[in-house]
């Protein structure tokens, strides 16, 4: 991140990197100088040009340089395994069964009258499970897509919190780019918050209900961490520290090492527990942004 003594200039350009939200595509490492800047950064091909047109200007009075790597277009080919058997998770996205209805009639002697009965009769065909079964995988590769860009959203979001709020929390930067920090930090608070609540939602429904309600509710309070007095930037580095944690817990839990899932390990303290948590110091650290 920038220090004091960088050009004006290239602080700008660095939070309008954070302003146009550019770090939820691309990751980026910043190095500067009071010459330029280095920028090592990896994304795809659309967000790339709209950090050009952000560093374009910088490069009449500045050495700007670019070192990119573009990310595969297809990043998941493969529906996990561990999702293809969570039966709580396919029981929850299976879509609702089409059926072949047709009746039958048959008639039927009743002393001197017939009487005609009319019986109808619901039922899947082959081809209608086959196809359900294949928009099955569909739906369980596009959860399975979201969640991990989700979470490394997530990740990215923690980690550029902890340099905004370093910059906000320093009184060497200009008072200007100081108040312009804080405002991307408030508007990079509520999106991680809402990135945050919807992971913890898609999530729940990969878990038995009853159990998951039990050990999380047993093991709420219990891992619930102490309340001491943190500083803005203290703040901002356990909260990045712990939304790397939950990546790593959710990537082992979408690419889990063995065949099948350790719900033990996931649930030590427990990813719904952890993003209860997550959620909590975010409010934290939005709180103490207020007083700023």
């Amino acid at each position: 991140m920038p220090d004091p003594d960088t050009p004006r200039e290239l602080v700008t350009a660095w939070l309008d990197f954070h302003k146009e939200e550019l770090s939820k595509e691309i990751d980026a490492v910043f190095v500067f100088s009071r010459q330029g800047m280095e920028i090592w950064c990896r994304g795809e091909e659309k967000p790339f040009s709209k950090l050009m047109r952000i560093i374009e200007p910088l490069q009449k009075n500045y050495r700007i340089d670019i070192y990119m790597t573009r990310r595969p277009k297809k990043r998941y080919p493969n529906i996990p395994a561990s999702f293809l058997e969570n039966r709580e998770l396919r029981a929850y996205l299976r879509p609702g069964m089409n059926t072949r209805v047709y009746s039958t009639v048959r008639s039927v002697k009743v002393g001197d009258e017939i009487v005609t009965i009319v019986r109808t009769v619901v039922e899947p065909t082959s081809q209608v499970a086959f196809n359900e079964e294949r928009l099955l995988r569909s739906r369980l590769r596009s959860f399975a897509e979201r969640l991990l860009t989700d979470s490394r959203r997530m990740r990215q979001y923690a980690s550029d919190l902890q340099e905004l709020a370093a910059l906000v929390s320093n009184p060497s930067f200009d008072p200007a780019l100081r108040k312009r920090a804080e405002s991307i930090c408030r508007k990079h608070v509520k999106d991680l918050l809402k990135n945050v609540k919807r992971m913890k939602k898609d999530l729940s429904h990969a878990f038995p209900k009853a159990k998951t309600k039990e050990k999380t509710s047993a093991r709420k309070e219990e891992n619930k961490p102490p309340t001491t007095a943190m500083s803005l930037t203290g703040k901002a580095e356990k909260l990045a520290a712990d939304a790397r944690d939950v990546y790593r817990s959710i990537y082992r839990f979408v690419y889990p090492v063995q065949h099948t899932v350790d719900l033990d390990d996931l649930r030590n303290p427990g990813l719904i527990v952890a993003f209860e948590e997550l959620e909590s110091e975010i409010s934290d650290f939005s709180e103490s942004l207020q007083r700023i």
